[in-house]
């Protein structure tokens, strides 16, 4: 990509891999309709850092500037000293099927709109060194792991200047430019195991001209299960609100964060070794105009809290350490098993019609968190077989009316009979599913209205996924 004005257009990166370097493993700059899959940034940001104190630059794993119709997918991005996976001035994003682990911060999305994160674990190794979970790994002060997913609009320009907020956009001069500020993210069916926040609401920067805002954030059926770090760091919540500034005085420039749904998750960790991590913090100025709305219903939660909301439930038995879950699964399916798990509440999002393993949900109740209850509890082995070939291509993209979907030739010569093809719009709702009887379909989709949608293609346990465009 560039900051020129030119646009890259359809851009796949596959099976690229990119090990310790000094800045970003990729930065991808105004670019539209891209993807990365089958591909992992390593260590990035790393080489010649051990000295570096506070502060100091957040580098990222893999950062999408500026980009429209951006996918990650089937990739890995770890040990990143800054955010791991970062979309800025960016939107209709899509980041699925990944591991992000032992970063700083996993996912970091910075005046971005139009978000869906789903199906990703999230996680940090015990026994890391604990300067993988400092930007700046010089400093000495107690420290937490890596934290899950953050959200904050600090109104940086690409090539633009002068940047002012208005009406939930960030505006740019010299040249024009104009991003949406952090609306409309959908975040679910991710596992999140031994972080620290889970889900972060920042108010950016307020030193530039104007309000800006952060809204429509809805977070459902995730589990997130343990902590590590020091005990000693200071507080935080698993769910943190952190909008401290408000000075009238000199300007009346301030954050807002308006319409946050949490609901349908699993929250544990070990409350006991951990008396600094809370449930939900709030760090709001005495004077802030508001709105600060965020919401809690129908959670499941190892502790309880002041912010409690309909059909919350605690249940401090909930197991808070178990092994990590990218080999397997199985022990926190909700089962008869592990009870601790179950929890039976209205269905999420109508349309979401499966689970982290890609299991169906039941409808119209489902239970909490990523897994959906499962009465042979069955052993659920990881879905990332990062580097594989994939199991077919589809073209064109984006397409018009019909969208041809190809078997890749290592598995031109595979029997038929248990390969299926599903279309689904951005929230998961199946809209077309069929088997796959020969080694190339032509799909008639003249139907569908001009947006996003995903084809998923499963052989066996084995899925893939897709982003197509109509347009």
């Amino acid at each position: 990509g560039n900051t020129a004005g030119k646009r890259q257009t359809n851009i796949l990166i596959d099976n690229v891999q990119v090990d310790s370097v000094k800045g970003f493993c990729m930065l991808l700059v105004n670019a539209d309709t891209l993807l990365i899959q089958n591909s992992s940034g390593r260590y990035g940001g790393r080489p010649g850092s051990d000295t570096l104190t506070s502060p100091c630059q957040w580098p990222s794993g893999i950062k999408f500037l500026g980009c429209k119709y951006a996918t990650i997918q089937h990739s890995e991005i770890a040990y990143t000293r800054g955010e791991g996976l970062n979309f800025q001035n960016s939107y209709y994003g899509l980041a699925h099927d990944n591991l992000l682990h032992d970063n700083g911060l996993n996912i970091y999305d910075d005046n971005s709109s139009n978000l869906i994160i789903r199906n990703n674990l999230v996680f940090n190794t015990p026994g890391i060194n604990k300067r993988y979970w400092r930007n700046c790994p010089a400093t000495i002060q107690p420290v937490w792991s890596g934290a899950g997913m953050m959200m904050a609009n600090e109104g940086a320009c690409i090539a633009g200047n002068g940047p002012s907020f208005s009406g939930c956009r960030l505006n740019c001069i010299l040249p024009t430019e104009s991003f949406n500020t952090v609306d409309s993210i959908y975040i679910f069916n991710n596992l999140f195991q031994n972080i620290s926040s889970a889900f972060s609401f920042w108010e950016g920067n307020t030193n530039i001209n104007g309000v800006n805002c952060i809204r429509n954030i809805f977070i459902f059926n995730n589990t997130v299960i343990g902590v590590l770090g020091d005990s000693t760091a200071n507080t935080i919540g698993i769910v943190n609100l952190y909008f401290p500034s408000y000075n009238v005085l000199f300007n009346s420039y301030y954050s807002y964060l308006s319409n946050a749904r949490v609901y349908n998750n699993i929250f544990s960790y070990d409350t006991s070794a951990y008396l600094h991590l809370i449930p939900v913090r709030k760090v709001v100025n005495t004077f802030h105009p508001g709105p600060i709305d965020i919401t809690f219903s129908n959670n499941l939660w190892v502790q309880s809290h002041t912010y409690l909301g309909t059909g919350d439930v605690v249940r401090n038995s909930l197991p808070f350490s178990v092994p990590l879950l990218k080999d397997s699964t199985s022990t926190i399916t909700p089962c008869e098993t592990n009870q601790n798990f179950i929890y039976d509440v209205p269905a999420g999002v109508v349309g979401v019609s499966t689970d982290y393993n890609y299991s169906a949900r039941r409808s119209p109740r489902s239970n909490v968190g990523a897994i959906e209850f499962d009465s042979s509890c069955l052993l659920h082995t990881g879905i990332y077989p990062i580097l594989s070939a994939p199991l077919f291509v589809s073209y064109p993209n984006p397409f018009d009316q019909t969208i041809t979907v190809a078997i890749s030739a290592p598995y031109s010569e595979a029997l038929f009979d248990n390969l299926n093809l599903e279309v689904q719009d951005a929230v998961g709702k199946i809209l077309l599913k069929q088997k796959i009887i020969s080694a190339q379909t032509t799909l008639n989709l003249a139907n569908l209205s001009k947006g996003i949608y995903l084809l998923r293609f499963q052989q066996g346990q084995h899925s893939e996924w897709r982003k197509i465009i109509k347009q």
